[in-house]
């Protein structure tokens, strides 16, 4: 997940979600930066009812006869200038070569069109912003800026021109702007904001007017109130902003280029396979949103797509969910068509207000969900709908950008992509990664290892604490209940720490069950292992019963060799209360580390340094300590009760018999369901384990082509 062009690996902010990333059931995307490059191209707009389109030799021709744009024409000059001079773009210089910065990639698309096309933007400072137009350097007086926000959804920009002309120039989102136009072609600026919509093109609206100075005196003291202001500031600014923000002219649009990522419609294709739905949430315009979204295989060309879209009314949205609801419940029992939805802000709204439960209900048994239009405030609470249903879903958000931020903290895990509009959203989320299409990889590999990983961990540490208990247990019903303890003190301190500790360790860092390869080409293994639930309590019950299994058969055993027993060897010296201590302890130390190794799949020489090594270590420690008699030396009491216990066992052959007899035992249940399981029902990772067994050798990721294309051949067969 390493990006080579920009030098970006992947990036884990927590550690406790890990498992969660094996368990997604849908994944919430912003659109802009997150699906698409965000490397914005001019390439069309309309200047007072015509359309100009960029050619690629940099020329703005007119879409109707051809012709070269007329710069000399007024409305083309003020549309050039309100591209030039209403943004928060700054320049630097290096070189003697001027670049431009800023926050959105849409502005700077624009100020550097506006360049190509004889407005140059050259400097702006707290007071001016200079402007080069035809050769000749224009000096534009700044005096207030209207800061764009999530409720406005536009900007403006207040300056005075070379001739003392005061201007306001506000560009936005078309149905933030058209509202507050009265003259200019605003009906046919909304029918070419459409048609660009409908080619996936971004769209901008810009507008302006001339402010007399009587007016300007209002505006300035307005705006100058609301920087002062102290108490409900924000609110203050909203209402100044909309009594200076009105009775606008329409002057034209802009149509940017926003192209997919790469990998995007593999990976789009690859959640569905995996059982996981894809929700877009975007703050674009529909037409834009939907032609993305079938671009990027969120809508397929089979998909019913149902609309939405501008209800304000709650018995109009009840109406068209109910009756959407009914084509859906039918659907699932048919599976025989597939239903695409798309919401805007407005009908959202209106549908959190009047029918949440009917709303969540249809939207969670279609396809596929996009809305448009949203703000991030609305972002976060479509994911707090789906996370809070009934089902409990593992959800995930991922986005780009601030306004991405709300929901990736919503939702149960947030992932962060390295755009172009700041680092608030990797900041804010658990896993940071380059591009959309690597969500693939952390999901179906990562996350599906984590998972399976991190659910045998927890279950392991339960099974291998009772079995060690467990024959202490069983002997207090033979002893009177008393409080004496059958284990030495060197083995009650070496269990957790230094017997039983590593092996799970390995496993939980280098376990690999399937290839990296064929988890990544193979989506339906993710659905299969999230389906299965590996942390509920049927797991768990299974190894509490198989820990119970063991401790059974380990004190059966052990009391049996020692109850009322002749001599073990030649010497016929009789074992007392360590003796049996140390056989079952013995037989759990052997037991557990065994079972670990045949839950591992994938060995490597940490691995068998961990599991044999500990074993080995056991028997060279207990050598040793039986060894240790001297009364003095540190933790030892007055006298060592185990001295030459485990020397004195291990000499008796029987021994050998009755720990290797109790091993069998032990593990004889876990293999026979394995086999059962297997061979009488086997998932889809046991049928390449059984039928591809000499195939089956876990490869990095990044293999050969022919290694890729022998795991598909060999699922396809």
């Amino acid at each position: 997940m390493y990006h080579a062009e920009t030098d970006t690996p992947a990036k884990a902010n927590t550690s406790d979600l890990n498992e969660e990333l094996g368990q997604i059931e849908y994944v919430f995307s912003d659109k802009t930066g997150t699906l698409t490059e965000n490397e914005l191209v001019f390439r069309k707009c309309s200047i007072e009812g015509v359309k100009y389109a960029a050619s690629t030799d940099g020329v703005l021709l007119e879409e109707a006869t051809g012709s070269s744009v007329d710069f000399d024409n007024q409305n083309v000059k003020d549309f050039l200038l309100a591209m030039s001079l209403c943004h928060s773009v700054f320049t630097t210089e290096s070189q003697g070569k001027l670049t431009y910065e800023a926050s959105s990639p849409d502005e700077k698309a624009l100020v550097e069109a506006a360049a190509e096309y004889g407005v140059k933007f050259m400097f702006a400072s707290r007071n001016s912003r200079k402007v080069r137009v035809d050769g000749n350097l224009d000096r534009y007086e700044f005096l207030h800026i209207l800061p764009f926000d999530n409720t406005r959804k536009r900007m403006s920009i207040i300056l005075r021109d070379p001739s003392g002309k005061i201007l306001l120039l506000c560009k936005g989102a078309e149905s933030s702007v058209l509202d507050i136009c009265t003259s200019g072609c605003v009906d046919i600026t909304r029918k070419h904001v459409d048609d660009y919509a409908a080619e996936g093109l971004r769209t901008l609206v810009f507008a302006m007017r001339e402010i007399s100075p009587e007016d300007f005196k209002e505006v300035d003291q307005l705006m100058v109130d609301c920087q002062n202001a102290i108490n409900d500031r924000e609110a203050k600014e909203q209402l100044a902003f909309q009594s200076i923000e009105d009775k606008l002219c329409c002057i034209g649009v802009t149509g940017v280029e926003d192209r997919l990522q790469d990998g995007v419609h593999e990976t789009i294709s690859a959640l569905k396979e995996g059982g996981v739905k894809l929700w877009v949430l975007t703050g674009d315009k529909m037409e834009t949103a939907v032609n993305i979204s079938q671009s990027c295989n969120h809508f397929t060309a089979s998909m019913k797509l149902h609309f939405l879209t501008a209800r304000r009314d709650g018995e109009s949205c009840r109406q068209t969910l109910n009756s959407l609801l009914k084509l859906l419940e039918g659907t699932s029992r048919e599976r025989s068509q597939t239903y695409g939805l798309i919401v805007d802000g407005t009908s959202l709204a209106t549908c959190f207000n009047t029918c949440p439960e009917l709303f969540l209900r249809t939207t969670l048994l279609c396809t596929a969900v996009l809305c448009c239009r949203l703000s991030p405030l609305q972002k976060a609470k479509v994911v707090r709908m789906v996370k809070e249903h009934k089902t409990n879903p593992v959800t995930l958000a991922i986005g780009d950008g601030a306004n991405d931020v709300s929901m990736i903290l919503e939702a149960n895990v947030g992932v962060g992509i390295f755009g172009k509009e700041g680092r608030q959203a990797v900041r804010s989320c658990d896993f940071a990664i380059a591009r959309f299409q690597y969500l693939r990889n952390l999901m179906f590999v990562h996350g599906h290892y984590y998972y399976r990983r991190i659910a045998t961990v927890v279950f392991y540490f339960f099974y291998k604490n009772v079995t060690f208990v467990g024959p202490a247990i069983c002997f207090l019903f033979m002893n009177g209940y008393s409080p004496q303890t059958i284990y030495s003190e060197l083995q009650l301190i070496g269990f957790n720490l230094m017997f039983s500790a590593l092996p799970i360790i390995s496993y939980g860092l280098f376990e690999q069950h399937l290839p990296p390869t064929l988890l990544y080409e193979k989506p339906s293994l993710y659905k299969e292992s999230a389906n299965t639930n590996l942390l509920s309590i049927k797991y768990f019950a299974a190894w509490m019963a198989l820990a119970v299994w063991n401790c059974f058969v380990i004190f059966l055993f052990d009391f049996s060799l020692f109850y009322d027993a002749g001599g073990f060897n030649s010497s016929q010296r009789v074992g007392g209360l360590w003796c049996y201590g140390t056989v079952a302890y013995t037989c759990v130390i052997f037991v557990i580390n065994i079972m670990i190794a045949l839950r591992t799949r994938y060995w490597v020489w940490f691995t068998h340094f961990t599991i044999w090594g500990t074993l080995i270590s056991y028997v060279i420690i207990s050598y040793l300590y039986a060894l240790w008699t001297n009364p003095n030396v540190l933790w030892l009491h007055e006298t060592n009760d185990a001295a030459y216990v485990f020397i004195f066992l291990f000499s008796c052959p029987v021994i050998y018999l009755v720990v290797a007899i109790v091993i069998i035992l032990c593990i004889l249940p876990p293999v026979l369901v394995m086999l059962l399981q297997h061979h009488m029902y086997p998932m889809e990772a046991d049928k390449f384990r059984i039928y591809y067994p000499t195939e089956y050798t876990p490869i990095k990721r990044h293999g050969s082509n022919s290694s890729r294309a022998n795991y598909s051949t060999l699922m396809e067969e």
